[in-house]
């Protein structure tokens, strides 16, 4: 009998259910969809089971993470106060190589707001938007390196030219296969 030429006299009858056949012709589907409605049960309890463990796992991470990249601010900043004094030495070869790759000083541009009325005298003067007024004035450094780039300088800021550190690991770390825990 197909189910859709199926008409139930009382309307509440299962449609898919053919009251002449006998119930062992779906003993067989029956066992088949336990197995299958069973197999996905289970397979959702895994997952759910595998992202409590991810979620434990992704936390203690985040630990461990914070505490290393607390270790590489602390470490990166004794190494920029060691370069920037001993800085002498790094004036003719701005690199130093090591097996761990390379570390020493690079230029960089630094923007200095000396005078922030200046500033603010000259951005009303060419109306430019060099500045932002909340409660106190604050200097927008984007716009005024973009304003020294075409006006060649804005009153009260200038570009002063720094030395800065410069790390650059080297991609084949000798002896990274027995990292120690406690470096």
């Amino acid at each position: 009998m197909d189910i859709t030429t199926y008409s139930g006299k009382s309307g509440t009858e299962n449609p898919s259910v053919d009251s002449k056949c006998p119930a062992a012709i779906y003993a067989a589907g029956d066992a088949i969809f336990r197995d299958l409605v069973l197999i996905g049960i289970r397979s959702k309890r895994r997952a759910d089971e595998l992202n409590g463990k991810l979620a434990k796992l992704k936390t203690a991470y985040k630990k461990e993470a914070a505490a290393d990249m607390a270790a590489i601010i602390k470490l990166r900043k004794q190494l920029s106060n060691y370069v920037v004094a001993q800085s002498k030495y790094f004036k003719r070869n701005r690199l130093h190589k090591t097996p761990y790759g390379a570390y020493g000083l690079r230029k960089s541009t630094e923007l200095q707001v000396t005078d922030l009325k200046a500033v603010i005298a000259f951005s009303d003067e060419q109306k430019l938007d060099l500045y932002q007024t909340i409660r106190v004035s604050e200097a927008d450094n984007a716009a005024i390196r973009a304003a020294i780039d075409e006006f060649g300088a804005v009153p009260g800021a200038r570009l002063v030219s720094i030395d800065v550190l410069r790390c650059k690991p080297s991609p084949e770390v000798p002896g990274k296969d027995v990292y120690k825990e406690d470096v």
